[in-house]
């Protein structure tokens, strides 16, 4: 299972962030808004009463009834939204109500306790609408002016009533819908439009990030320089490499002294011990068991001043400061000039070369390490052989290009090399070789059975072109 990247998580958790931030804030808007709303719906009723209050008379004769003009309060007229109704308050008779009450043939019953104080509540009409009612204990004005009454002779006074006057809610709940379906569409919408903005921002967020992994794909393994960050959020990551490649580079510092070391110390009792060899090979006295273990000696000497001189080459060549010379190079021209350089020892066993290709192959690399490590390889096949067998030596087409293969008599065609702990003479400095020239080398024995296969990453047949 593939783990999320950096990307998807990211831009998951901004928009789940923006989408409960979008609700929780939206949420508030309509709360904010329905209050407003039903505060507007509250004033709206209020106001009616004023309205009814204030056009609700008493005339001569104690007569009580709401002067409603039917230009200015259409509303209240027969098919209108608004309704009222007046009781009187001693004996609760009802003395008057709305025409839009009387077309539909409907009285609404007294509610008790009545004050001065306006009560809301709710109801329903008989043809099932929702009405909001609001009912208030008022006092009855005069019908008539100062002037005429007094002209006539009358006196009036005042006449308490019960108040009520309603609504339909649906105008509270009409003025509410829009409001809530604009902010259910600003909590969808906020999300969806960070989440293509994010769409373009997180990636050009996370480019510096990007370069970074660029930059230590194609980076040398021998280039240890320090990476620069681009971005202050990435300073700990590059540090943190950074102090990794100064460890690296420590190690690989202390296996080239290591190298160094050795070669220096090893060298001058190698000298002095091939010098004894040759003196004493020139002293005719000696007897002939005497100059064969001498020859012997200085044959051993030179296998390791050999040794020696390759751990100075490679802790040169392994310098980060110093460049590995590279030219082009025939791999047949570079096989048979160490054929030719092992002849003797061909000669003495009995062992034969043979060359099984019908091609070509050019590789890129330092021709003295190159001829180096086809000497070692050789050199291990010869010693592994049996006497009078053939060594051969053979091209191989894989995926990453033409290969080299180095077999003795005792291995079986098409087998993959063996695979075993010891290495063999010398296989520890051709891994080293190999790896200076970046070749890739598979080699092992197994009793007198030996293979080795060298693969170069940029190897070419003739007349084609490195890109």
């Amino acid at each position: 299972m593939s783990r999320p990247g950096i990307t998807r998580r990211l831009r998951h958790g901004i928009v789940a962030a923006l989408t409960l931030s979008s609700a929780l804030t939206f949420a508030a808007l309509y709360a904010i808004g329905r209050h407003e709303r039903v505060q507007a719906f509250e004033q709206a009723l209020s106001d009616d009463l004023r309205t009814i209050g204030n056009i609700t008379q008493v005339y001569p004769g104690d007569d009580v009834y709401v002067n409603v003009e039917p230009e200015s309060l259409s509303q209240y007229m027969q098919g209108g939204t608004r309704f009222f109704q007046v009781w009187d308050t001693q004996d609760g008779e009802l003395l008057d109500r709305s025409l839009s009450l009387e077309a539909l043939d409907v009285s609404i019953p007294r509610p008790g306790g009545v004050t001065t104080t306006p009560r809301r509540f709710g109801g329903r009409l008989p043809d099932g609408r929702e009405v909001s009612w609001t009912v208030v204990h008022v006092r009855a004005h005069w019908g008539l002016d100062e002037a005429m009454l007094k002209r006539t002779r009358q006196t009036i006074e005042d006449h308490p009533v019960d108040l009520l006057v309603g609504r339909l809610s649906h105008e509270l709940d009409d003025a509410l819908t829009p409001l809530a379906w604009a902010c259910v569409a600003g909590a969808l919408a906020m999300p969806l439009v960070a989440a293509v903005a994010l769409a373009g921002l997180v990636p050009r967020a996370l480019r510096p990030l990007h370069a970074l992994g660029e930059a230590v794909s194609v980076r040398s393994s021998d280039d240890l320089h320090p990476f620069e960050a681009q971005a202050v959020e990435m300073e700990p990551i590059v540090q943190r490499l950074n102090e990794l490649l100064q460890r690296i580079a420590a190690a690989r510092e202390r296996e080239r002294r290591f190298l160094a070391d050795a070669a220096h110390e090893l060298r001058t009792p190698l000298t002095e011990l091939h010098t004894l060899a040759d003196v004493a090979l020139l002293d005719p006295a000696g007897s002939p068991g005497h100059a064969a273990t001498l020859a012997e000696m200085r044959e051993v000497s030179r296998r390791m001043a050999r040794v020696v001189d390759t751990l100075f080459r490679l802790s040169r060549q392994q310098r980060a400061d110093e460049a590995t010379p590279r030219r082009r190079l025939s791999l047949g021209a570079v096989l048979q000039e160490a054929v030719q350089a092992q002849s003797p020892a061909l000669a003495e066993r009995g062992l034969q070369c043979r060359w099984d290709g019908d091609a070509e192959v050019w590789i890129d690399a330092d021709a003295p390490m190159a001829r180096a490590l086809i000497d070692n390889l050789l050199g291990n096949a010869i010693d592994h052989a049996p006497a009078g067998s053939t060594i051969e030596l053979r091209r191989h087409d894989g995926a990453a290009g033409p290969a080299l293969s180095i077999v003795n008599a005792c291995s079986t065609t098409g087998q993959a090399p063996p695979r075993h702990p010891h290495l063999g003479r010398g296989l520890a400095l051709a891994a080293l070789y190999a790896q200076v020239l970046r070749a890739r080398l598979a080699a092992g024995r197994e009793g007198d059975r030996f293979e080795a296969r060298v693969a170069w990453p940029d190897a070419t047949e003739p007349g084609a072109t490195n890109t």
